[in-house]
């Protein structure tokens, strides 16, 4: 698994985020059915200066983003080879009352 290879410690949740009591450092979601809620509901689990990662197409990113919630800065997107049309999208939770900004590619 690519997550070992590189040292990150993981844990897959296949039930229903509503569920679940703990925030988390990265919560990434993909092809889900009903995504706008599934979006939303995991964006509560991000804990401050946390990411949020959606894998999703360009036509569906602007909704996505806006189930995310307004809190979330967004990165530039990263598309995903083989495609033209996925992408991965990085939102980060800001720390309240510090400046807590994602990379770019600047």
């Amino acid at each position: 698994m690519l997550f070992r290879s590189l040292g990150i410690s993981t844990a897959i949740h296949a039930g229903r985020a509503e569920a679940l009591a703990s925030r988390f450092g990265c919560v990434v979601l993909r092809a889900v059915e009903r995504m706008s809620k599934a979006v939303a509901s995991a964006a509560r689990l991000v804990a401050p200066s946390g990411w949020l990662g959606l894998l999703t197409t360009r036509k569906d990113l602007a909704g996505l983003q806006t189930a995310a919630g307004a809190e979330f800065i967004w990165s530039s997107e990263i598309a995903l080879p083989g495609s033209t049309d996925r992408l991965l999208a990085l939102g980060q939770r800001p720390i309240h009352g510090l400046d807590c900004w994602p990379v770019t590619d600047s």
